[in-house]
Protein backbone atom coordinates (compact mmCIF):
# COMPACT_ATOMS: atom_id res chain seq x y z
CA UNK A 1 0.00 0.00 0.00
CA UNK A 2 1.43 3.36 -1.07
CA UNK A 3 -0.66 6.50 -0.93
CA UNK A 4 1.04 8.03 -3.98
CA UNK A 5 1.11 4.88 -6.12
CA UNK A 6 -2.01 3.00 -5.00
CA UNK A 7 -3.10 -0.20 -3.29
CA UNK A 8 -2.40 -3.76 -4.47
CA UNK A 9 -4.07 -6.90 -3.09
CA UNK A 10 -2.59 -10.17 -4.37
CA UNK A 11 -3.76 -13.50 -2.90
CA UNK A 12 -2.93 -16.74 -4.72
CA UNK A 13 -3.56 -20.40 -4.03
CA UNK A 14 -3.00 -23.53 -6.09
CA UNK A 15 -5.93 -22.63 -8.40
CA UNK A 16 -7.64 -19.58 -6.89
CA UNK A 17 -6.55 -15.99 -7.39
CA UNK A 18 -7.76 -12.68 -5.91
CA UNK A 19 -5.93 -9.70 -7.37
CA UNK A 20 -6.90 -6.02 -7.30
CA UNK A 21 -4.98 -2.85 -8.07
CA UNK A 22 -6.33 0.57 -7.08
CA UNK A 23 -4.68 3.81 -8.18
CA UNK A 24 -5.08 7.42 -7.00
CA UNK A 25 -8.04 9.15 -8.61
CA UNK A 26 -6.77 11.74 -11.08
CA UNK A 27 -9.95 11.65 -13.19
CA UNK A 28 -12.66 13.09 -10.95
CA UNK A 29 -12.17 16.58 -9.47
CA UNK A 30 -11.75 16.56 -5.70
CA UNK A 31 -14.66 19.01 -5.38
CA UNK A 32 -17.03 16.66 -7.21
CA UNK A 33 -19.75 14.76 -5.30
CA UNK A 34 -18.55 11.63 -7.13
CA UNK A 35 -14.95 11.91 -5.94
CA UNK A 36 -13.30 8.91 -4.29
CA UNK A 37 -9.62 8.74 -3.37
CA UNK A 38 -8.79 5.54 -5.30
CA UNK A 39 -10.25 4.00 -8.47
CA UNK A 40 -9.90 0.43 -9.77
CA UNK A 41 -7.21 -0.15 -12.37
CA UNK A 42 -7.20 -3.94 -12.62
CA UNK A 43 -9.12 -6.82 -10.99
CA UNK A 44 -8.79 -10.58 -11.36
CA UNK A 45 -10.77 -13.16 -9.36
CA UNK A 46 -10.48 -16.80 -10.40
CA UNK A 47 -11.79 -19.87 -8.61
CA UNK A 48 -11.56 -23.50 -9.62
CA UNK A 49 -9.11 -23.09 -12.49
CA UNK A 50 -10.38 -23.40 -16.07
CA UNK A 51 -13.63 -25.09 -14.98
CA UNK A 52 -14.44 -22.44 -12.36
CA UNK A 53 -15.69 -18.88 -12.59
CA UNK A 54 -13.65 -15.87 -13.64
CA UNK A 55 -13.99 -12.14 -12.93
CA UNK A 56 -11.77 -9.78 -14.91
CA UNK A 57 -11.67 -6.00 -14.79
CA UNK A 58 -9.46 -3.46 -16.53
CA UNK A 59 -9.36 0.32 -16.80
CA UNK A 60 -8.99 2.01 -20.14
CA UNK A 61 -8.83 5.76 -19.84
CA UNK A 62 -11.83 6.96 -17.89
CA UNK A 63 -13.75 3.68 -18.17
CA UNK A 64 -13.46 0.49 -16.16
CA UNK A 65 -14.90 -2.70 -17.69
CA UNK A 66 -15.58 -5.84 -15.63
CA UNK A 67 -16.70 -9.22 -16.95
CA UNK A 68 -18.04 -12.25 -15.09
CA UNK A 69 -17.89 -15.68 -16.72
CA UNK A 70 -19.36 -19.00 -15.61
CA UNK A 71 -20.41 -17.94 -12.13
CA UNK A 72 -22.54 -20.69 -10.53
CA UNK A 73 -25.37 -19.20 -8.47
CA UNK A 74 -25.76 -22.51 -6.62
CA UNK A 75 -22.45 -21.78 -4.87
CA UNK A 76 -24.20 -18.96 -2.97
CA UNK A 77 -26.49 -21.53 -1.29
CA UNK A 78 -29.40 -19.15 -0.88
CA UNK A 79 -33.12 -19.97 -0.93
CA UNK A 80 -34.82 -16.66 -1.81
CA UNK A 81 -38.40 -17.94 -1.44
CA UNK A 82 -37.96 -20.40 1.41
CA UNK A 83 -40.18 -18.19 3.62
CA UNK A 84 -43.06 -18.98 1.24
CA UNK A 85 -42.54 -22.72 1.64
CA UNK A 86 -40.92 -23.19 -1.78
CA UNK A 87 -37.84 -25.26 -1.09
CA UNK A 88 -34.81 -24.98 -3.32
CA UNK A 89 -31.64 -23.00 -3.79
CA UNK A 90 -31.13 -20.39 -6.46
CA UNK A 91 -29.26 -21.91 -9.39
CA UNK A 92 -27.98 -20.98 -12.82
CA UNK A 93 -24.90 -19.74 -14.64
CA UNK A 94 -24.12 -16.02 -14.90
CA UNK A 95 -22.28 -14.19 -17.65
CA UNK A 96 -22.09 -10.42 -17.26
CA UNK A 97 -20.22 -7.35 -18.50
CA UNK A 98 -20.40 -3.84 -17.07
CA UNK A 99 -18.56 -0.69 -18.12
CA UNK A 100 -18.41 2.17 -15.60
CA UNK A 101 -17.38 5.75 -16.37
CA UNK A 102 -15.04 6.65 -13.52
CA UNK A 103 -15.77 10.37 -13.87
CA UNK A 104 -19.55 10.40 -13.40
CA UNK A 105 -20.14 6.70 -12.56
CA UNK A 106 -22.64 6.22 -15.37
CA UNK A 107 -22.64 2.61 -16.53
CA UNK A 108 -23.80 0.29 -19.26
CA UNK A 109 -23.69 -3.45 -19.64
CA UNK A 110 -25.43 -6.74 -20.17
CA UNK A 111 -26.22 -9.84 -18.18
CA UNK A 112 -27.13 -13.37 -19.19
CA UNK A 113 -28.36 -16.10 -16.85
CA UNK A 114 -28.59 -19.62 -18.25
CA UNK A 115 -30.70 -22.43 -16.75
CA UNK A 116 -31.82 -20.04 -14.03
CA UNK A 117 -34.25 -21.33 -11.45
CA UNK A 118 -35.15 -22.32 -7.91
CA UNK A 119 -35.36 -25.98 -7.02
CA UNK A 120 -37.07 -27.79 -9.89
CA UNK A 121 -38.48 -24.64 -11.52
CA UNK A 122 -36.05 -23.81 -14.31
CA UNK A 123 -36.14 -21.21 -17.10
CA UNK A 124 -33.97 -21.54 -20.19
CA UNK A 125 -32.44 -18.09 -20.14
CA UNK A 126 -32.77 -14.53 -18.87
CA UNK A 127 -30.81 -11.79 -20.63
CA UNK A 128 -30.82 -7.99 -20.55
CA UNK A 129 -28.90 -4.88 -21.59
CA UNK A 130 -28.95 -1.94 -19.18
CA UNK A 131 -27.83 1.69 -18.95
CA UNK A 132 -27.53 3.90 -15.82
CA UNK A 133 -27.02 7.58 -16.56
CA UNK A 134 -28.27 10.98 -15.30
CA UNK A 135 -30.70 9.57 -12.68
CA UNK A 136 -32.15 7.23 -15.30
CA UNK A 137 -32.09 3.43 -15.34
CA UNK A 138 -32.95 1.86 -18.68
CA UNK A 139 -33.56 -1.80 -19.38
CA UNK A 140 -33.07 -2.68 -23.04
CA UNK A 141 -33.62 -5.91 -24.95
CA UNK A 142 -34.43 -7.90 -21.82
CA UNK A 143 -35.91 -11.34 -22.40
CA UNK A 144 -37.05 -14.41 -20.48
CA UNK A 145 -37.16 -17.75 -22.29
CA UNK A 146 -38.68 -21.00 -21.07
CA UNK A 147 -39.72 -23.80 -23.38
CA UNK A 148 -40.82 -22.17 -26.64
CA UNK A 149 -42.13 -19.05 -24.88
CA UNK A 150 -40.41 -15.66 -25.02
CA UNK A 151 -41.08 -12.60 -22.86
CA UNK A 152 -39.43 -9.37 -24.13
CA UNK A 153 -39.16 -6.34 -21.83
CA UNK A 154 -38.03 -2.76 -22.24
CA UNK A 155 -38.37 -0.09 -19.59
CA UNK A 156 -36.96 2.89 -17.75
CA UNK A 157 -37.08 4.43 -14.28
CA UNK A 158 -36.27 8.00 -13.27
CA UNK A 159 -34.75 8.06 -9.77
CA UNK A 160 -35.41 11.79 -9.42
CA UNK A 161 -39.09 11.88 -10.43
CA UNK A 162 -39.90 8.15 -9.85
CA UNK A 163 -41.52 8.03 -13.29
CA UNK A 164 -41.70 4.54 -14.78
CA UNK A 165 -42.21 3.37 -18.33
CA UNK A 166 -42.19 -0.18 -19.61
CA UNK A 167 -43.42 -2.54 -22.28
CA UNK A 168 -43.65 -6.32 -21.97
CA UNK A 169 -44.40 -8.41 -25.08
CA UNK A 170 -45.26 -12.08 -24.60
CA UNK A 171 -45.34 -14.83 -27.22
CA UNK A 172 -45.55 -18.45 -26.24
CA UNK A 173 -47.47 -21.64 -25.54
CA UNK A 174 -49.61 -21.89 -22.41
CA UNK A 175 -48.32 -25.42 -21.80
CA UNK A 176 -44.84 -24.00 -21.13
CA UNK A 177 -46.21 -22.15 -18.07
CA UNK A 178 -47.63 -25.28 -16.44
CA UNK A 179 -44.60 -27.37 -17.43
CA UNK A 180 -42.09 -24.87 -16.03
CA UNK A 181 -44.04 -24.48 -12.77
CA UNK A 182 -44.66 -28.26 -12.71
CA UNK A 183 -48.41 -27.84 -12.28
CA UNK A 184 -50.49 -30.62 -13.84
CA UNK A 185 -53.83 -30.44 -12.05
CA UNK A 186 -56.02 -28.32 -9.79
CA UNK A 187 -54.89 -30.20 -6.67
CA UNK A 188 -51.26 -29.33 -7.35
CA UNK A 189 -52.13 -25.67 -7.93
CA UNK A 190 -54.23 -25.54 -4.76
CA UNK A 191 -51.48 -27.19 -2.70
CA UNK A 192 -48.94 -24.62 -3.92
CA UNK A 193 -51.27 -21.76 -2.99
CA UNK A 194 -51.89 -23.31 0.42
CA UNK A 195 -48.17 -23.91 0.85
CA UNK A 196 -47.43 -20.22 0.21
CA UNK A 197 -50.16 -19.14 2.64
CA UNK A 198 -49.17 -21.51 5.45
CA UNK A 199 -45.41 -21.54 4.69
CA UNK A 200 -45.39 -25.31 4.87
CA UNK A 201 -42.82 -27.24 2.90
CA UNK A 202 -43.27 -30.16 0.52
CA UNK A 203 -42.34 -33.52 1.93
CA UNK A 204 -39.23 -35.20 0.63
CA UNK A 205 -39.86 -38.12 -1.70
CA UNK A 206 -37.81 -40.28 0.66
CA UNK A 207 -40.21 -39.55 3.52
CA UNK A 208 -43.26 -40.87 1.61
CA UNK A 209 -43.62 -44.63 2.12
CA UNK A 210 -44.40 -46.87 -0.83
CA UNK A 211 -47.65 -48.80 -0.97
CA UNK A 212 -47.30 -52.55 -0.69
CA UNK A 213 -48.79 -54.60 -3.53
CA UNK A 214 -48.10 -58.02 -2.11
CA UNK A 215 -45.27 -60.41 -1.36
CA UNK A 216 -43.25 -61.60 -4.35
CA UNK A 217 -42.50 -64.84 -2.51
CA UNK A 218 -46.18 -65.62 -1.85
CA UNK A 219 -47.93 -68.61 -3.43
CA UNK A 220 -49.02 -68.45 -7.09
CA UNK A 221 -52.65 -68.70 -6.03
CA UNK A 222 -52.47 -65.73 -3.72
CA UNK A 223 -50.59 -63.67 -6.32
CA UNK A 224 -53.26 -64.47 -8.96
CA UNK A 225 -55.98 -63.39 -6.52
CA UNK A 226 -54.02 -60.18 -5.85
CA UNK A 227 -53.83 -59.50 -9.60
CA UNK A 228 -57.58 -59.88 -9.85
CA UNK A 229 -58.06 -57.45 -6.96
CA UNK A 230 -55.79 -54.90 -8.66
CA UNK A 231 -57.76 -55.27 -11.92
CA UNK A 232 -60.99 -54.54 -10.08
CA UNK A 233 -59.46 -51.44 -8.47
CA UNK A 234 -58.34 -50.20 -11.90
CA UNK A 235 -61.82 -50.78 -13.33
CA UNK A 236 -63.47 -48.98 -10.41
CA UNK A 237 -61.22 -45.93 -10.82
CA UNK A 238 -61.90 -45.93 -14.59
CA UNK A 239 -65.66 -46.14 -13.96
CA UNK A 240 -65.54 -43.13 -11.65
CA UNK A 241 -63.64 -41.09 -14.24
CA UNK A 242 -66.06 -42.10 -17.01
CA UNK A 243 -69.04 -41.02 -14.90
CA UNK A 244 -67.62 -37.51 -14.99
CA UNK A 245 -67.23 -34.91 -12.32
CA UNK A 246 -65.41 -31.70 -11.73
CA UNK A 247 -62.51 -31.45 -14.24
CA UNK A 248 -59.18 -31.34 -12.42
CA UNK A 249 -56.58 -31.66 -15.15
CA UNK A 250 -54.62 -28.61 -16.30
CA UNK A 251 -53.29 -30.08 -19.54
CA UNK A 252 -53.75 -27.01 -21.76
CA UNK A 253 -51.89 -26.26 -24.96
CA UNK A 254 -52.11 -23.42 -27.44
CA UNK A 255 -50.38 -20.23 -28.51
CA UNK A 256 -50.84 -16.84 -26.89
CA UNK A 257 -49.62 -13.30 -27.50
CA UNK A 258 -49.93 -10.23 -25.36
CA UNK A 259 -48.64 -6.85 -24.35
CA UNK A 260 -48.37 -5.12 -20.98
CA UNK A 261 -47.75 -1.35 -20.88
CA UNK A 262 -46.60 0.35 -17.67
CA UNK A 263 -46.56 4.11 -17.08
CA UNK A 264 -47.09 6.76 -14.44
CA UNK A 265 -44.88 6.69 -11.37
CA UNK A 266 -44.29 4.52 -8.33
CA UNK A 267 -46.97 6.26 -6.26
CA UNK A 268 -49.59 6.16 -9.03
CA UNK A 269 -48.77 3.56 -11.68
CA UNK A 270 -50.83 2.90 -14.80
CA UNK A 271 -50.89 -0.62 -16.24
CA UNK A 272 -52.65 -1.80 -19.42
CA UNK A 273 -52.90 -5.47 -20.35
CA UNK A 274 -53.90 -6.86 -23.75
CA UNK A 275 -53.80 -10.67 -24.02
CA UNK A 276 -55.07 -13.09 -26.64
CA UNK A 277 -54.89 -16.86 -27.04
CA UNK A 278 -56.10 -18.84 -30.04
CA UNK A 279 -56.75 -22.49 -30.89
CA UNK A 280 -56.31 -23.85 -27.38
CA UNK A 281 -56.98 -27.46 -26.43
CA UNK A 282 -57.77 -28.58 -22.90
CA UNK A 283 -57.80 -32.19 -21.69
CA UNK A 284 -60.12 -31.90 -18.64
CA UNK A 285 -59.21 -35.38 -17.43
CA UNK A 286 -55.83 -37.12 -17.69
CA UNK A 287 -55.40 -40.38 -19.58
CA UNK A 288 -56.28 -43.31 -17.35
CA UNK A 289 -55.83 -47.11 -17.35
CA UNK A 290 -58.75 -49.49 -17.75
CA UNK A 291 -59.27 -53.23 -18.00
CA UNK A 292 -61.32 -54.22 -21.07
CA UNK A 293 -62.49 -57.76 -21.69
CA UNK A 294 -60.62 -59.29 -24.60
CA UNK A 295 -57.99 -56.54 -24.60
CA UNK A 296 -56.67 -56.44 -21.07
CA UNK A 297 -54.97 -53.30 -19.80
CA UNK A 298 -55.41 -50.25 -22.07
CA UNK A 299 -54.96 -46.50 -21.68
CA UNK A 300 -58.12 -44.47 -22.27
CA UNK A 301 -57.74 -40.98 -23.76
CA UNK A 302 -60.14 -38.22 -22.72
CA UNK A 303 -61.66 -35.99 -25.40
CA UNK A 304 -60.12 -32.51 -25.63
CA UNK A 305 -62.16 -29.34 -25.17
CA UNK A 306 -61.51 -26.92 -28.02
CA UNK A 307 -61.11 -23.26 -27.01
CA UNK A 308 -60.91 -21.18 -30.21
CA UNK A 309 -60.22 -17.86 -28.49
CA UNK A 310 -59.31 -16.39 -25.11
CA UNK A 311 -58.87 -12.64 -24.67
CA UNK A 312 -58.17 -10.44 -21.68
CA UNK A 313 -58.05 -6.68 -21.54
CA UNK A 314 -57.36 -4.93 -18.27
CA UNK A 315 -56.38 -1.52 -16.96
CA UNK A 316 -55.11 -0.43 -13.57
CA UNK A 317 -55.36 3.32 -13.03
CA UNK A 318 -55.89 5.49 -9.93
CA UNK A 319 -55.94 2.34 -7.75
CA UNK A 320 -58.87 0.93 -9.74
CA UNK A 321 -58.71 -2.30 -11.74
CA UNK A 322 -60.98 -2.90 -14.73
CA UNK A 323 -60.99 -6.33 -16.41
CA UNK A 324 -62.73 -7.40 -19.62
CA UNK A 325 -62.23 -11.16 -20.16
CA UNK A 326 -63.65 -13.19 -23.05
CA UNK A 327 -63.53 -16.94 -23.57
CA UNK A 328 -64.94 -18.86 -26.54
CA UNK A 329 -65.43 -22.61 -26.02
CA UNK A 330 -66.58 -24.59 -29.02
CA UNK A 331 -69.35 -22.53 -30.62
CA UNK A 332 -70.35 -20.91 -27.30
Amino acid sequence: MNGSEGIILDLRGEEDVIYARLIPNNITPVTSDNYIAFIPDQVLISQGGEAGFLVQGERRGEEFTATVNNFDLASLRISPVANFGIVGNLQGRVEQQTTVNLRDFSSRGNIRLREIGIGNIIANEISADFVLRDDMAQLQDASLRFGDSVYDLQGSFNFATQDIEGRLNVDGDVRDIFTTLQISDVETLASIVQQIQTQDVFASAYSIPSQSVGDGNDTIGNQVNLLGSIDRQIQEIARQIQEGGMPTNLDVMGAYQGEILIGGNLSNPVVNVDFEGRSWQWLPQPSYPDIVDGLGLIIQQSQPVIIPQVTLQAEFRDNNLEIQPFVCVGDK
